[in-house]
């Protein structure tokens, strides 16, 4: 039989996850605002694409890592879900399964900011600052 992994390991799994999503997020954000990078890739990718027939664009390719990150950000959400409903049951303090719940509202509201890239970057990092300080918390409070 497996054994379930820790508490603090788990969210740190969820800031991991986070931490990949919000560097997709980065890296969509410079495909559309460096000029020297979206210059470079236009005449090495998409005109050398635009001649096999189908174009790759600096847009594309923003709306590929922002649609991962997205994607990321669901998986992510869904692990603080399953997180709180396998605590319910459990004896744990208010204060954690407050910051458990407020952690998931945030994530929640990410969903809102999907056209806003650097909105999203910026309550991400917010959120990766909150699941490390409850992760502080769980290995200071919970004996796993």
């Amino acid at each position: 039989m497996f054994r379930r992994k820790p508490l603090h390991q788990e969210l740190k799994d969820v800031a991991w996850t986070l931490q990949l999503a919000l560097t997709k997020i980065q890296v969509a954000i410079n495909f559309v605002r460096d000029r020297e990078k979206r210059r470079s890739f236009i005449m090495n990718v998409t005109l050398i694409t635009a001649v096999h027939g189908m174009p790759v664009t600096p847009d594309m390719m923003c709306n590929m890592y922002l649609n991962d990150a997205l994607h990321d950000i669901k998986k992510a959400k869904k692990k603080i879900t399953k997180i709180i409903n396998k605590l319910r049951n459990r004896r744990i303090s208010l204060r954690l399964m407050k910051l458990l719940t407020t952690v998931e509202k945030e994530i929640n509201e990410l969903e809102s900011l999907s056209k806003n890239p650097i909105g999203l970057s910026e309550k991400l990092k917010n959120i990766i600052g909150l699941i490390q300080d409850l992760r502080l918390l769980v290995e200071l409070e919970v004996p796993t």
